[in-house]
C-alpha cells in the first residue's frame, strides 16, 4: 500500500513539473517559448519562389524582352568611330583612250589594269536609336596603286591604222585615291548583347583622283560585321565592306610618258577593323 501511494505521488510531481517548467528550473531561470515566423518573411519567401518558377516560363522571357524594348525605344546614343581596312581588288577591265599614238585621231585600247590592292581608313559619327538602328556619316579614304595596263584590242576613231596591242607599266609609285562621304543606315541584330552582328549600307559621293586630275562619282556601299562590347562605352568592330564607285574616269601617265585617259568600273571588297566610342 505504501509503495502504491509513493508511485502515485511521484507521478503527480512529474506532471506538475512538466506543466510549469519555469518553476522546475528555478525562480532565476528565464524561459523562452518558440516564436512563430513573421508573416512578412513568409510572404517574401513565397514571392521569391513564385518569381523563380515564373522566370523559367516562355511568358516571362517574352514579357522581359518587351519590357526591355519599351525601356530602350526612346533612348538615343551618340558615337564616334575610326577604322582601318585593306581592300582586295581583282584586275579591272578598262578602256584607255589616247590622242598621241595616232596623230589627230583617238585611239582606244580595251584591256585590263593590274592593281595589287588598296589600303584605307575612315571616320564615323552617328546616332544609335533603341540600341538597334544606327544612322551615321562616314568619311572614307582609299589609296590604289595600279601597276600595269595590258591591252587586248585596239580601235581608231576616224579611220587609220590601229597600233599594236601593248603592255606598259605605270610610273613607279603612281597612286589613284578615292575619298568618299557616305550617309549610312545600320541594323544591329544583337541589341545589347556583348557580341552582336550588324548589317547595313549607304550612299554618297567619291572624289577619285589621279596625279593628273580628278572627278566626282556617285558611290554605294554595303557592310556587315560583328561588334564586341568591351565596356558600356567602348566597342570593337570587325567586318566586310563592299564599295561600288561605278564607272570612273581619270588621266594617268605611262612610263613611256604618254598621257592616257582611263575609263573603267571600280569596286572593292575590304576587310576592316574599327573602334567605336558611345556617349
Amino acid at each position: 500500500m505504501q509503495k502504491f501511494l509513493l508511485i502515485i505521488f511521484s507521478l503527480f510531481l512529474t506532471k506538475t513539473a512538466w506543466a510549469n517548467p519555469q518553476q522546475q528550473a528555478g525562480p532565476n531561470t528565464k524561459y523562452i517559448s518558440p516564436q512563430p515566423i513573421p508573416n512578412y518573411l513568409l510572404k517574401r519567401e513565397q514571392e521569391k519562389q513564385t518569381i523563380k518558377k515564373f522566370r523559367d516560363t516562355d511568358q516571362y522571357k517574352g514579357d522581359h524582352s518587351r519590357a526591355w524594348y519599351e525601356k530602350q525605344k526612346d533612348k538615343t546614343d551618340y558615337y564616334l568611330g575610326i577604322n582601318i581596312n585593306y581592300a582586295i581588288i581583282s584586275n579591272l577591265d578598262a578602256e584607255l583612250m589616247n590622242t598621241e599614238d595616232v596623230p589627230g585621231q583617238t585611239t582606244t585600247y580595251n584591256g585590263s589594269i593590274d592593281v595589287g590592292g588598296a589600303v584605307g581608313f575612315g571616320f564615323t559619327a552617328g546616332i544609335l536609336k533603341n540600341k538597334i538602328w544606327a544612322y551615321e556619316l562616314e568619311l572614307a579614304h582609299h589609296i590604289f596603286e595600279p601597276t600595269n595596263f595590258t591591252s587586248s584590242s585596239v580601235s581608231v576613231t576616224g579611220g587609220g591604222t590601229p597600233p599594236d596591242n601593248f603592255s606598259n607599266d605605270f610610273t613607279e609609285g603612281y597612286n589613284i585615291t578615292a575619298t568618299s562621304g557616305f550617309i549610312n543606315m545600320l541594323f544591329n541584330l544583337g541589341g545589347r548583347r556583348t557580341i552582336a552582328p550588324f548589317i547595313g549600307g549607304g550612299i554618297g559621293y567619291s572624289r577619285v583622283a589621279s596625279e593628273n586630275d580628278s572627278g566626282f562619282f556617285l558611290t554605294y556601299q554595303g557592310k556587315l560585321g560583328i561588334s564586341y562590347n568591351l565596356s558600356k562605352n567602348m566597342n570593337f568592330e570587325f567586318g566586310l565592306k563592299h564599295i561600288d564607285y561605278g564607272e570612273v574616269e581619270y588621266n594617268a601617265t605611262r612610263q613611256s610618258g604618254a598621257e592616257d585617259t582611263f575609263k573603267h568600273d571600280l569596286a572593292i571588297q575590304s576587310i576592316y577593323l574599327g573602334y567605336r566610342f558611345d556617349f
